[in-house]
């Protein structure tokens, strides 16, 4: 009876468990919101490819819903869904292994299942799972036949896991397109509520204001706000309070001071609406807290202490809604590079293993070629961040606009005049030349859009010192001293005054759908910026439009930079041994099938933690390449700083899909340290790891004993 019992037990132990588990992956499913979507293109190229590949009638992207299987893409079925409990997918998230079925009235799991019995009339399966960044699998990417066939080879199977491992950062990067749109329409909410706040006359008023901005910033995240001034002498006396905080069965989220220069005005808090589960972006909630909060603790110590003039404060505000935005576009570009290392090297992995030409072989490199574009896209969101890595060298910008002037004919076409007033004596500035020279192209872009019917684009340099009050009264973060100034004018249409405020922010454009991705002055910006430039635009209707960038004098020493040339073959190993430390199991994945095609062998860690008790373990580690941003409290440069301690000699290699100046660990870590970019391509991570291995053996050579020596 006892032993009854425990079974029991142990049986209702491990039906709960389950039964959890298959709730976190439903909800998993459903935060992608993916589910009965209409056909997107890049699905359809997946299913279409793995049925040209395999050479089967049948190719499906299908998700395993609560009681359904849905097809996100069908190549050669018409049913758009079927019960789950015919499903064969269902079998196939079971597992992380490739189900394959070589004939299904053989097998008695689906010997009687309607989908073998009727149509479609399967026989032959085979399916890879589509597993989340959480771990989840959500379904699969499948092929069916309708006889009898063979079980897939090695090179099969890996092929439709590479195939599930693509749809998946195609989700992952859906699904963070998704949040990146609806964090954008919060920010411009966001904008709205801070412009409400400011304009609040009463301190009375305010909490009543702010409180309602709040909920409007919040409504589509499904949160409620509350927030509570406490009373002052004076002015702020009788603040009421609008709202009553929820209480704690509703979740409260988050709860931040407001506080100032004269201390702590009031508190402000969120909590989901009714304790409802639905989604809200990672961090992104105390981010718009702390942005309110600031905005109400900075309206009461405006009418506290009087602030000086209405045109700084709307300056600040903009510089404050330009760096909010920084750090959003930052952020999902670090997470979008992250994904598209993944698409980009599978995608070139499936270019090389179909014959060309062929169709299949064209939808893989097309494949490629959309996510060269979403890299190069996550580039200029870097750039407005200011996290896109520069290479500064000293510059006469004189020069450079000859160089470029070409380039930028050949770009603008015969209807733009183009005229070049370069200054005398130019000082030289320190720039990155290769990002200037697509800024300028950007702005010439732009303007040749605003001269349909031709104009002139006129560049102008000049020399410029600023004293104190001169600086200021054209920027309040430009320093006084000497600048070298560069102007953009056009003859154009020009911009209306309401819309100037707004022209450095990202996604915001001026032209018509289609014509532009409202990036092109948001990348400006965060160039100049990042260059510790200023850059300013004056336009009237009719009139055109004057870019001013002002860079800063550059009165040191510096040679010129030597561009490194790839080598025409890639480098291979010898079986030298990579310590490979990942905490996105796509991207690790990914890295580690590149690194074993290229011949070496790779330990894998998926933190900071696990990195260093394998580097106490196993002595013949010869590379540490490692991801700089980690979770769990131990970054990439921790990793190596402490490895680096331990084996002074051990080269480093980083990757990242950011470079911002206080993640470089460089300098504290000393030479044989080297920084990866993602997304990297296979020749890229060839070269960087033959490199960081061969100055390290270079280095081994040079401080080994002479045996020869008496």
């Amino acid at each position: 009876m006892v032993a009854d019992a425990s079974s029991l037990q142990a049986a209702a132990v491990a039906a709960a468990t389950a039964a959890s588990a298959e709730a976190a992956r439903l909800a998993d499913l459903r935060s992608y919101r993916i589910l009965d979507t209409g056909p997107e293109v890049v699905f359809d190229r997946i299913t279409a490819l793995a049925s040209r590949l395999f050479r089967t009638p049948i190719a499906l992207i299908s998700l395993i819903d609560e009681d359904r299987q849905w097809f996100k893409s069908r190549q050669g079925l018409a049913t758009p869904e079927t019960p789950r409990e015919h499903a064969f997918c269902d079998h196939a998230i079971r597992s992380d292994e490739v189900l394959v079925v070589e004939d299904a009235l053989q097998d008695e799991r689906f010997v009687a299942n309607p989908l073998v019995t009727g149509a479609p009339n399967i026989r032959f399966y085979a399916g890879a799972p589509i597993r989340t960044r959480r771990g989840h699998r959500l379904g699969t990417v499948c092929i069916i036949d309708t006889r009898p066939r063979q079980p897939l080879d090695i090179d099969g199977a890996v092929a439709l896991q590479a195939l599930a491992e693509l749809t998946s950062a195609e989700f992952e990067l859906r699904h963070a397109f998704l949040l990146a749109k609806e964090q954008a329409e919060c920010m411009q909410r966001l904008n709205g509520a801070i412009l409400a706040i400011e304009r609040a006359e009463a301190l009375e008023a305010l909490p009543q204001v702010a409180a309602e901005s709040a909920r409007d910033v919040l409504r589509a995240s499904h949160a409620q706000v509350s927030l509570d001034l406490r009373a002052f002498d004076g002015p702020v006396a009788a603040a009421t309070v609008p709202a009553p905080m929820p209480d704690a069965a509703s979740g409260t989220l988050d709860e931040l001071a407001i506080a100032g220069a004269r201390g702590v005005f009031g508190r402000i808090a969120f909590a989901r609406a009714g304790g409802g589960d639905q989604e809200l972006p990672s961090g992104w909630s105390r981010d718009v807290m702390q942005t309110l909060a600031r905005a109400v603790a900075n309206r009461i110590e405006q009418q506290l202490l009087l602030r000086e003039a209405s045109s700084a404060n709307e300056r600040l505000a903009r510089v404050q809604r330009l760096e909010s935005l920084g750090q959003l576009t930052g952020g999902v570009a670090h997470d979008f590079n992250n994904l598209l290392t993944v698409i980009l090297g599978n995608a070139e992995v499936l270019a090389e293993q179909l014959p060309a030409p062929g169709t299949a072989h064209g939808l893989a490199t097309m494949i490629g070629s959309a996510a060269q574009r979403g890299a190069d896209l996550t580039q200029r969101l870097l750039a407005f961040a200011r996290r896109q890595p520069l290479a500064p060298v000293p510059l006469d910008l004189n020069q450079l606009l000859s160089g470029l002037l070409p380039l930028l004919r050949r770009s603008l076409g015969e209807a733009v005049e183009i005229v070049v007033e370069p200054g005398a004596s130019l000082w030289p500035t320190r720039v990155d030349p290769g990002q200037l020279e697509n800024v300028l192209i950007n702005l010439g872009l732009n303007a040749r859009d605003a001269m349909p019917h031709g104009g002139r684009l006129t560049l102008h340099t000049a020399n410029l010192s600023l004293d104190a009050a001169a600086a200021a009264a054209i920027g309040d973060e430009l320093p006084p001293g000497d600048h070298v100034s560069l102007s953009v004018s056009d003859t154009g249409s020009g911009i209306a005054p309401e819309h100037l405020h707004r022209v450095f922010e990202p996604f915001f454009t001026t032209k018509e759908t289609g014509r532009g991705t409202g990036l092109g002055l948001s990348t400006v910006y965060g160039f100049v910026k990042q260059s510790g430039g200023h850059v300013t635009l004056q336009s009237l209707p009719g009139a055109g439009t004057t870019v001013r960038i002002l860079l800063p004098r550059w009165s040191g020493s510096e040679p010129a930079a030597v561009p490194e040339h790839a080598a025409d073959q890639l480098p291979t190993g010898t079986g030298q041994l990579i310590l490979l430390v990942e905490d996105e199991p796509l991207v690790r994945g990914f890295a580690r099938a590149q690194l074993d095609h290229l011949g070496y062998r790779v330990l894998e860690a998926a933190d900071g933690h696990a990195a260093l008790a394998l580097l106490r373990g196993v002595p013949d580690i010869a590379l540490l390449l490692t991801d700089m941003v980690m979770p769990g409290g131990m970054s990439g440069s921790d990793v190596a700083e402490q490895a680096r301690a331990w084996r002074p000699e051990l080269p480093v290699l980083f990757t990242t899909g950011y470079t911002a100046p206080e993640l470089m660990p460089c300098a504290r870590l000393g030479p044989g340290v080297r920084i990866l970019g993602k997304p990297y391509r296979r020749a890229e991570l060839a070269q960087m790891v033959h490199a960081a291995l061969a100055r390290a053996s270079a280095g081994a050579a040079a401080t080994a004993p002479d045996d020869g020596a008496a």
